[in-house]
């Protein structure tokens, strides 16, 4: 089967092994294994995430992926606003989630992107790149940050100092160097 020629820069970039990894000025701040991961969220102002799990709410500090608060028990998604309230310090805030029943996290900031692409099912790879080019007209310049499976979401936090990619069962903490 002929692959169409505008398909092969994209077919070399996922090919290519050096691509993989962050730009200078990222990082990898954490790694959480979780087991049934539903929604996240930003919580206003912060660089803290609140994470949905089955029986469960927690909040880690993206900036150093670790946990801040748990609480147990059930809890409401406004499914139709896709938003939740907060817990612990962040009580009385309301949060948009993303997650299992949709929803989304900003996938831009200033200065930069993240795409998804779905290129060897049922892994996800999660590409970050210059917000000036975009992955579909030029890919030297973009990164393969992870490819999973069991993609729940993946964004900015409001400020754009960091990010985050969930999965059912992970969270991948991303964030500018200091």
């Amino acid at each position: 089967m002929a692959i169409d020629s505008h398909l092969l820069p994209m077919i070399n970039f996922f090919n290519d092994s050096s691509s993989e990894g962050l730009p200078l000025d990222w990082e990898q701040k954490g790694h959480v294994s979780v087991q049934g991961l539903d929604h996240v969220g930003f919580l206003p102002d912060s660089e803290n995430l609140i994470v949905f799990l089955s029986g469960a709410r927690n909040v880690y500090d993206c900036e150093s992926g670790e946990l801040i608060t748990r609480v147990k028990g059930e809890y409401e998604i406004d499914f139709a606003h896709l938003t939740s309230d907060g817990i612990g310090p962040f009580m009385g805030k309301k949060v948009q989630v993303a997650g299992f029943l949709g929803g989304g996290l900003p996938l831009y900031t200033d200065s930069w992107g993240i795409h998804l692409f779905w290129h060897n099912w049922p892994s996800a790879t999660i590409i970050l790149h210059p917000k000036k080019i975009g992955p579909y007209s030029h890919f030297k310049d973009c990164f393969k940050v992870n490819e999973v499976v069991g993609f729940r979401a993946c964004g900015f936090s409001h400020s754009g100092k960091s990010f985050v990619l969930a999965t059912i069962s992970d969270l991948y903490f991303y964030g500018l160097k200091n």
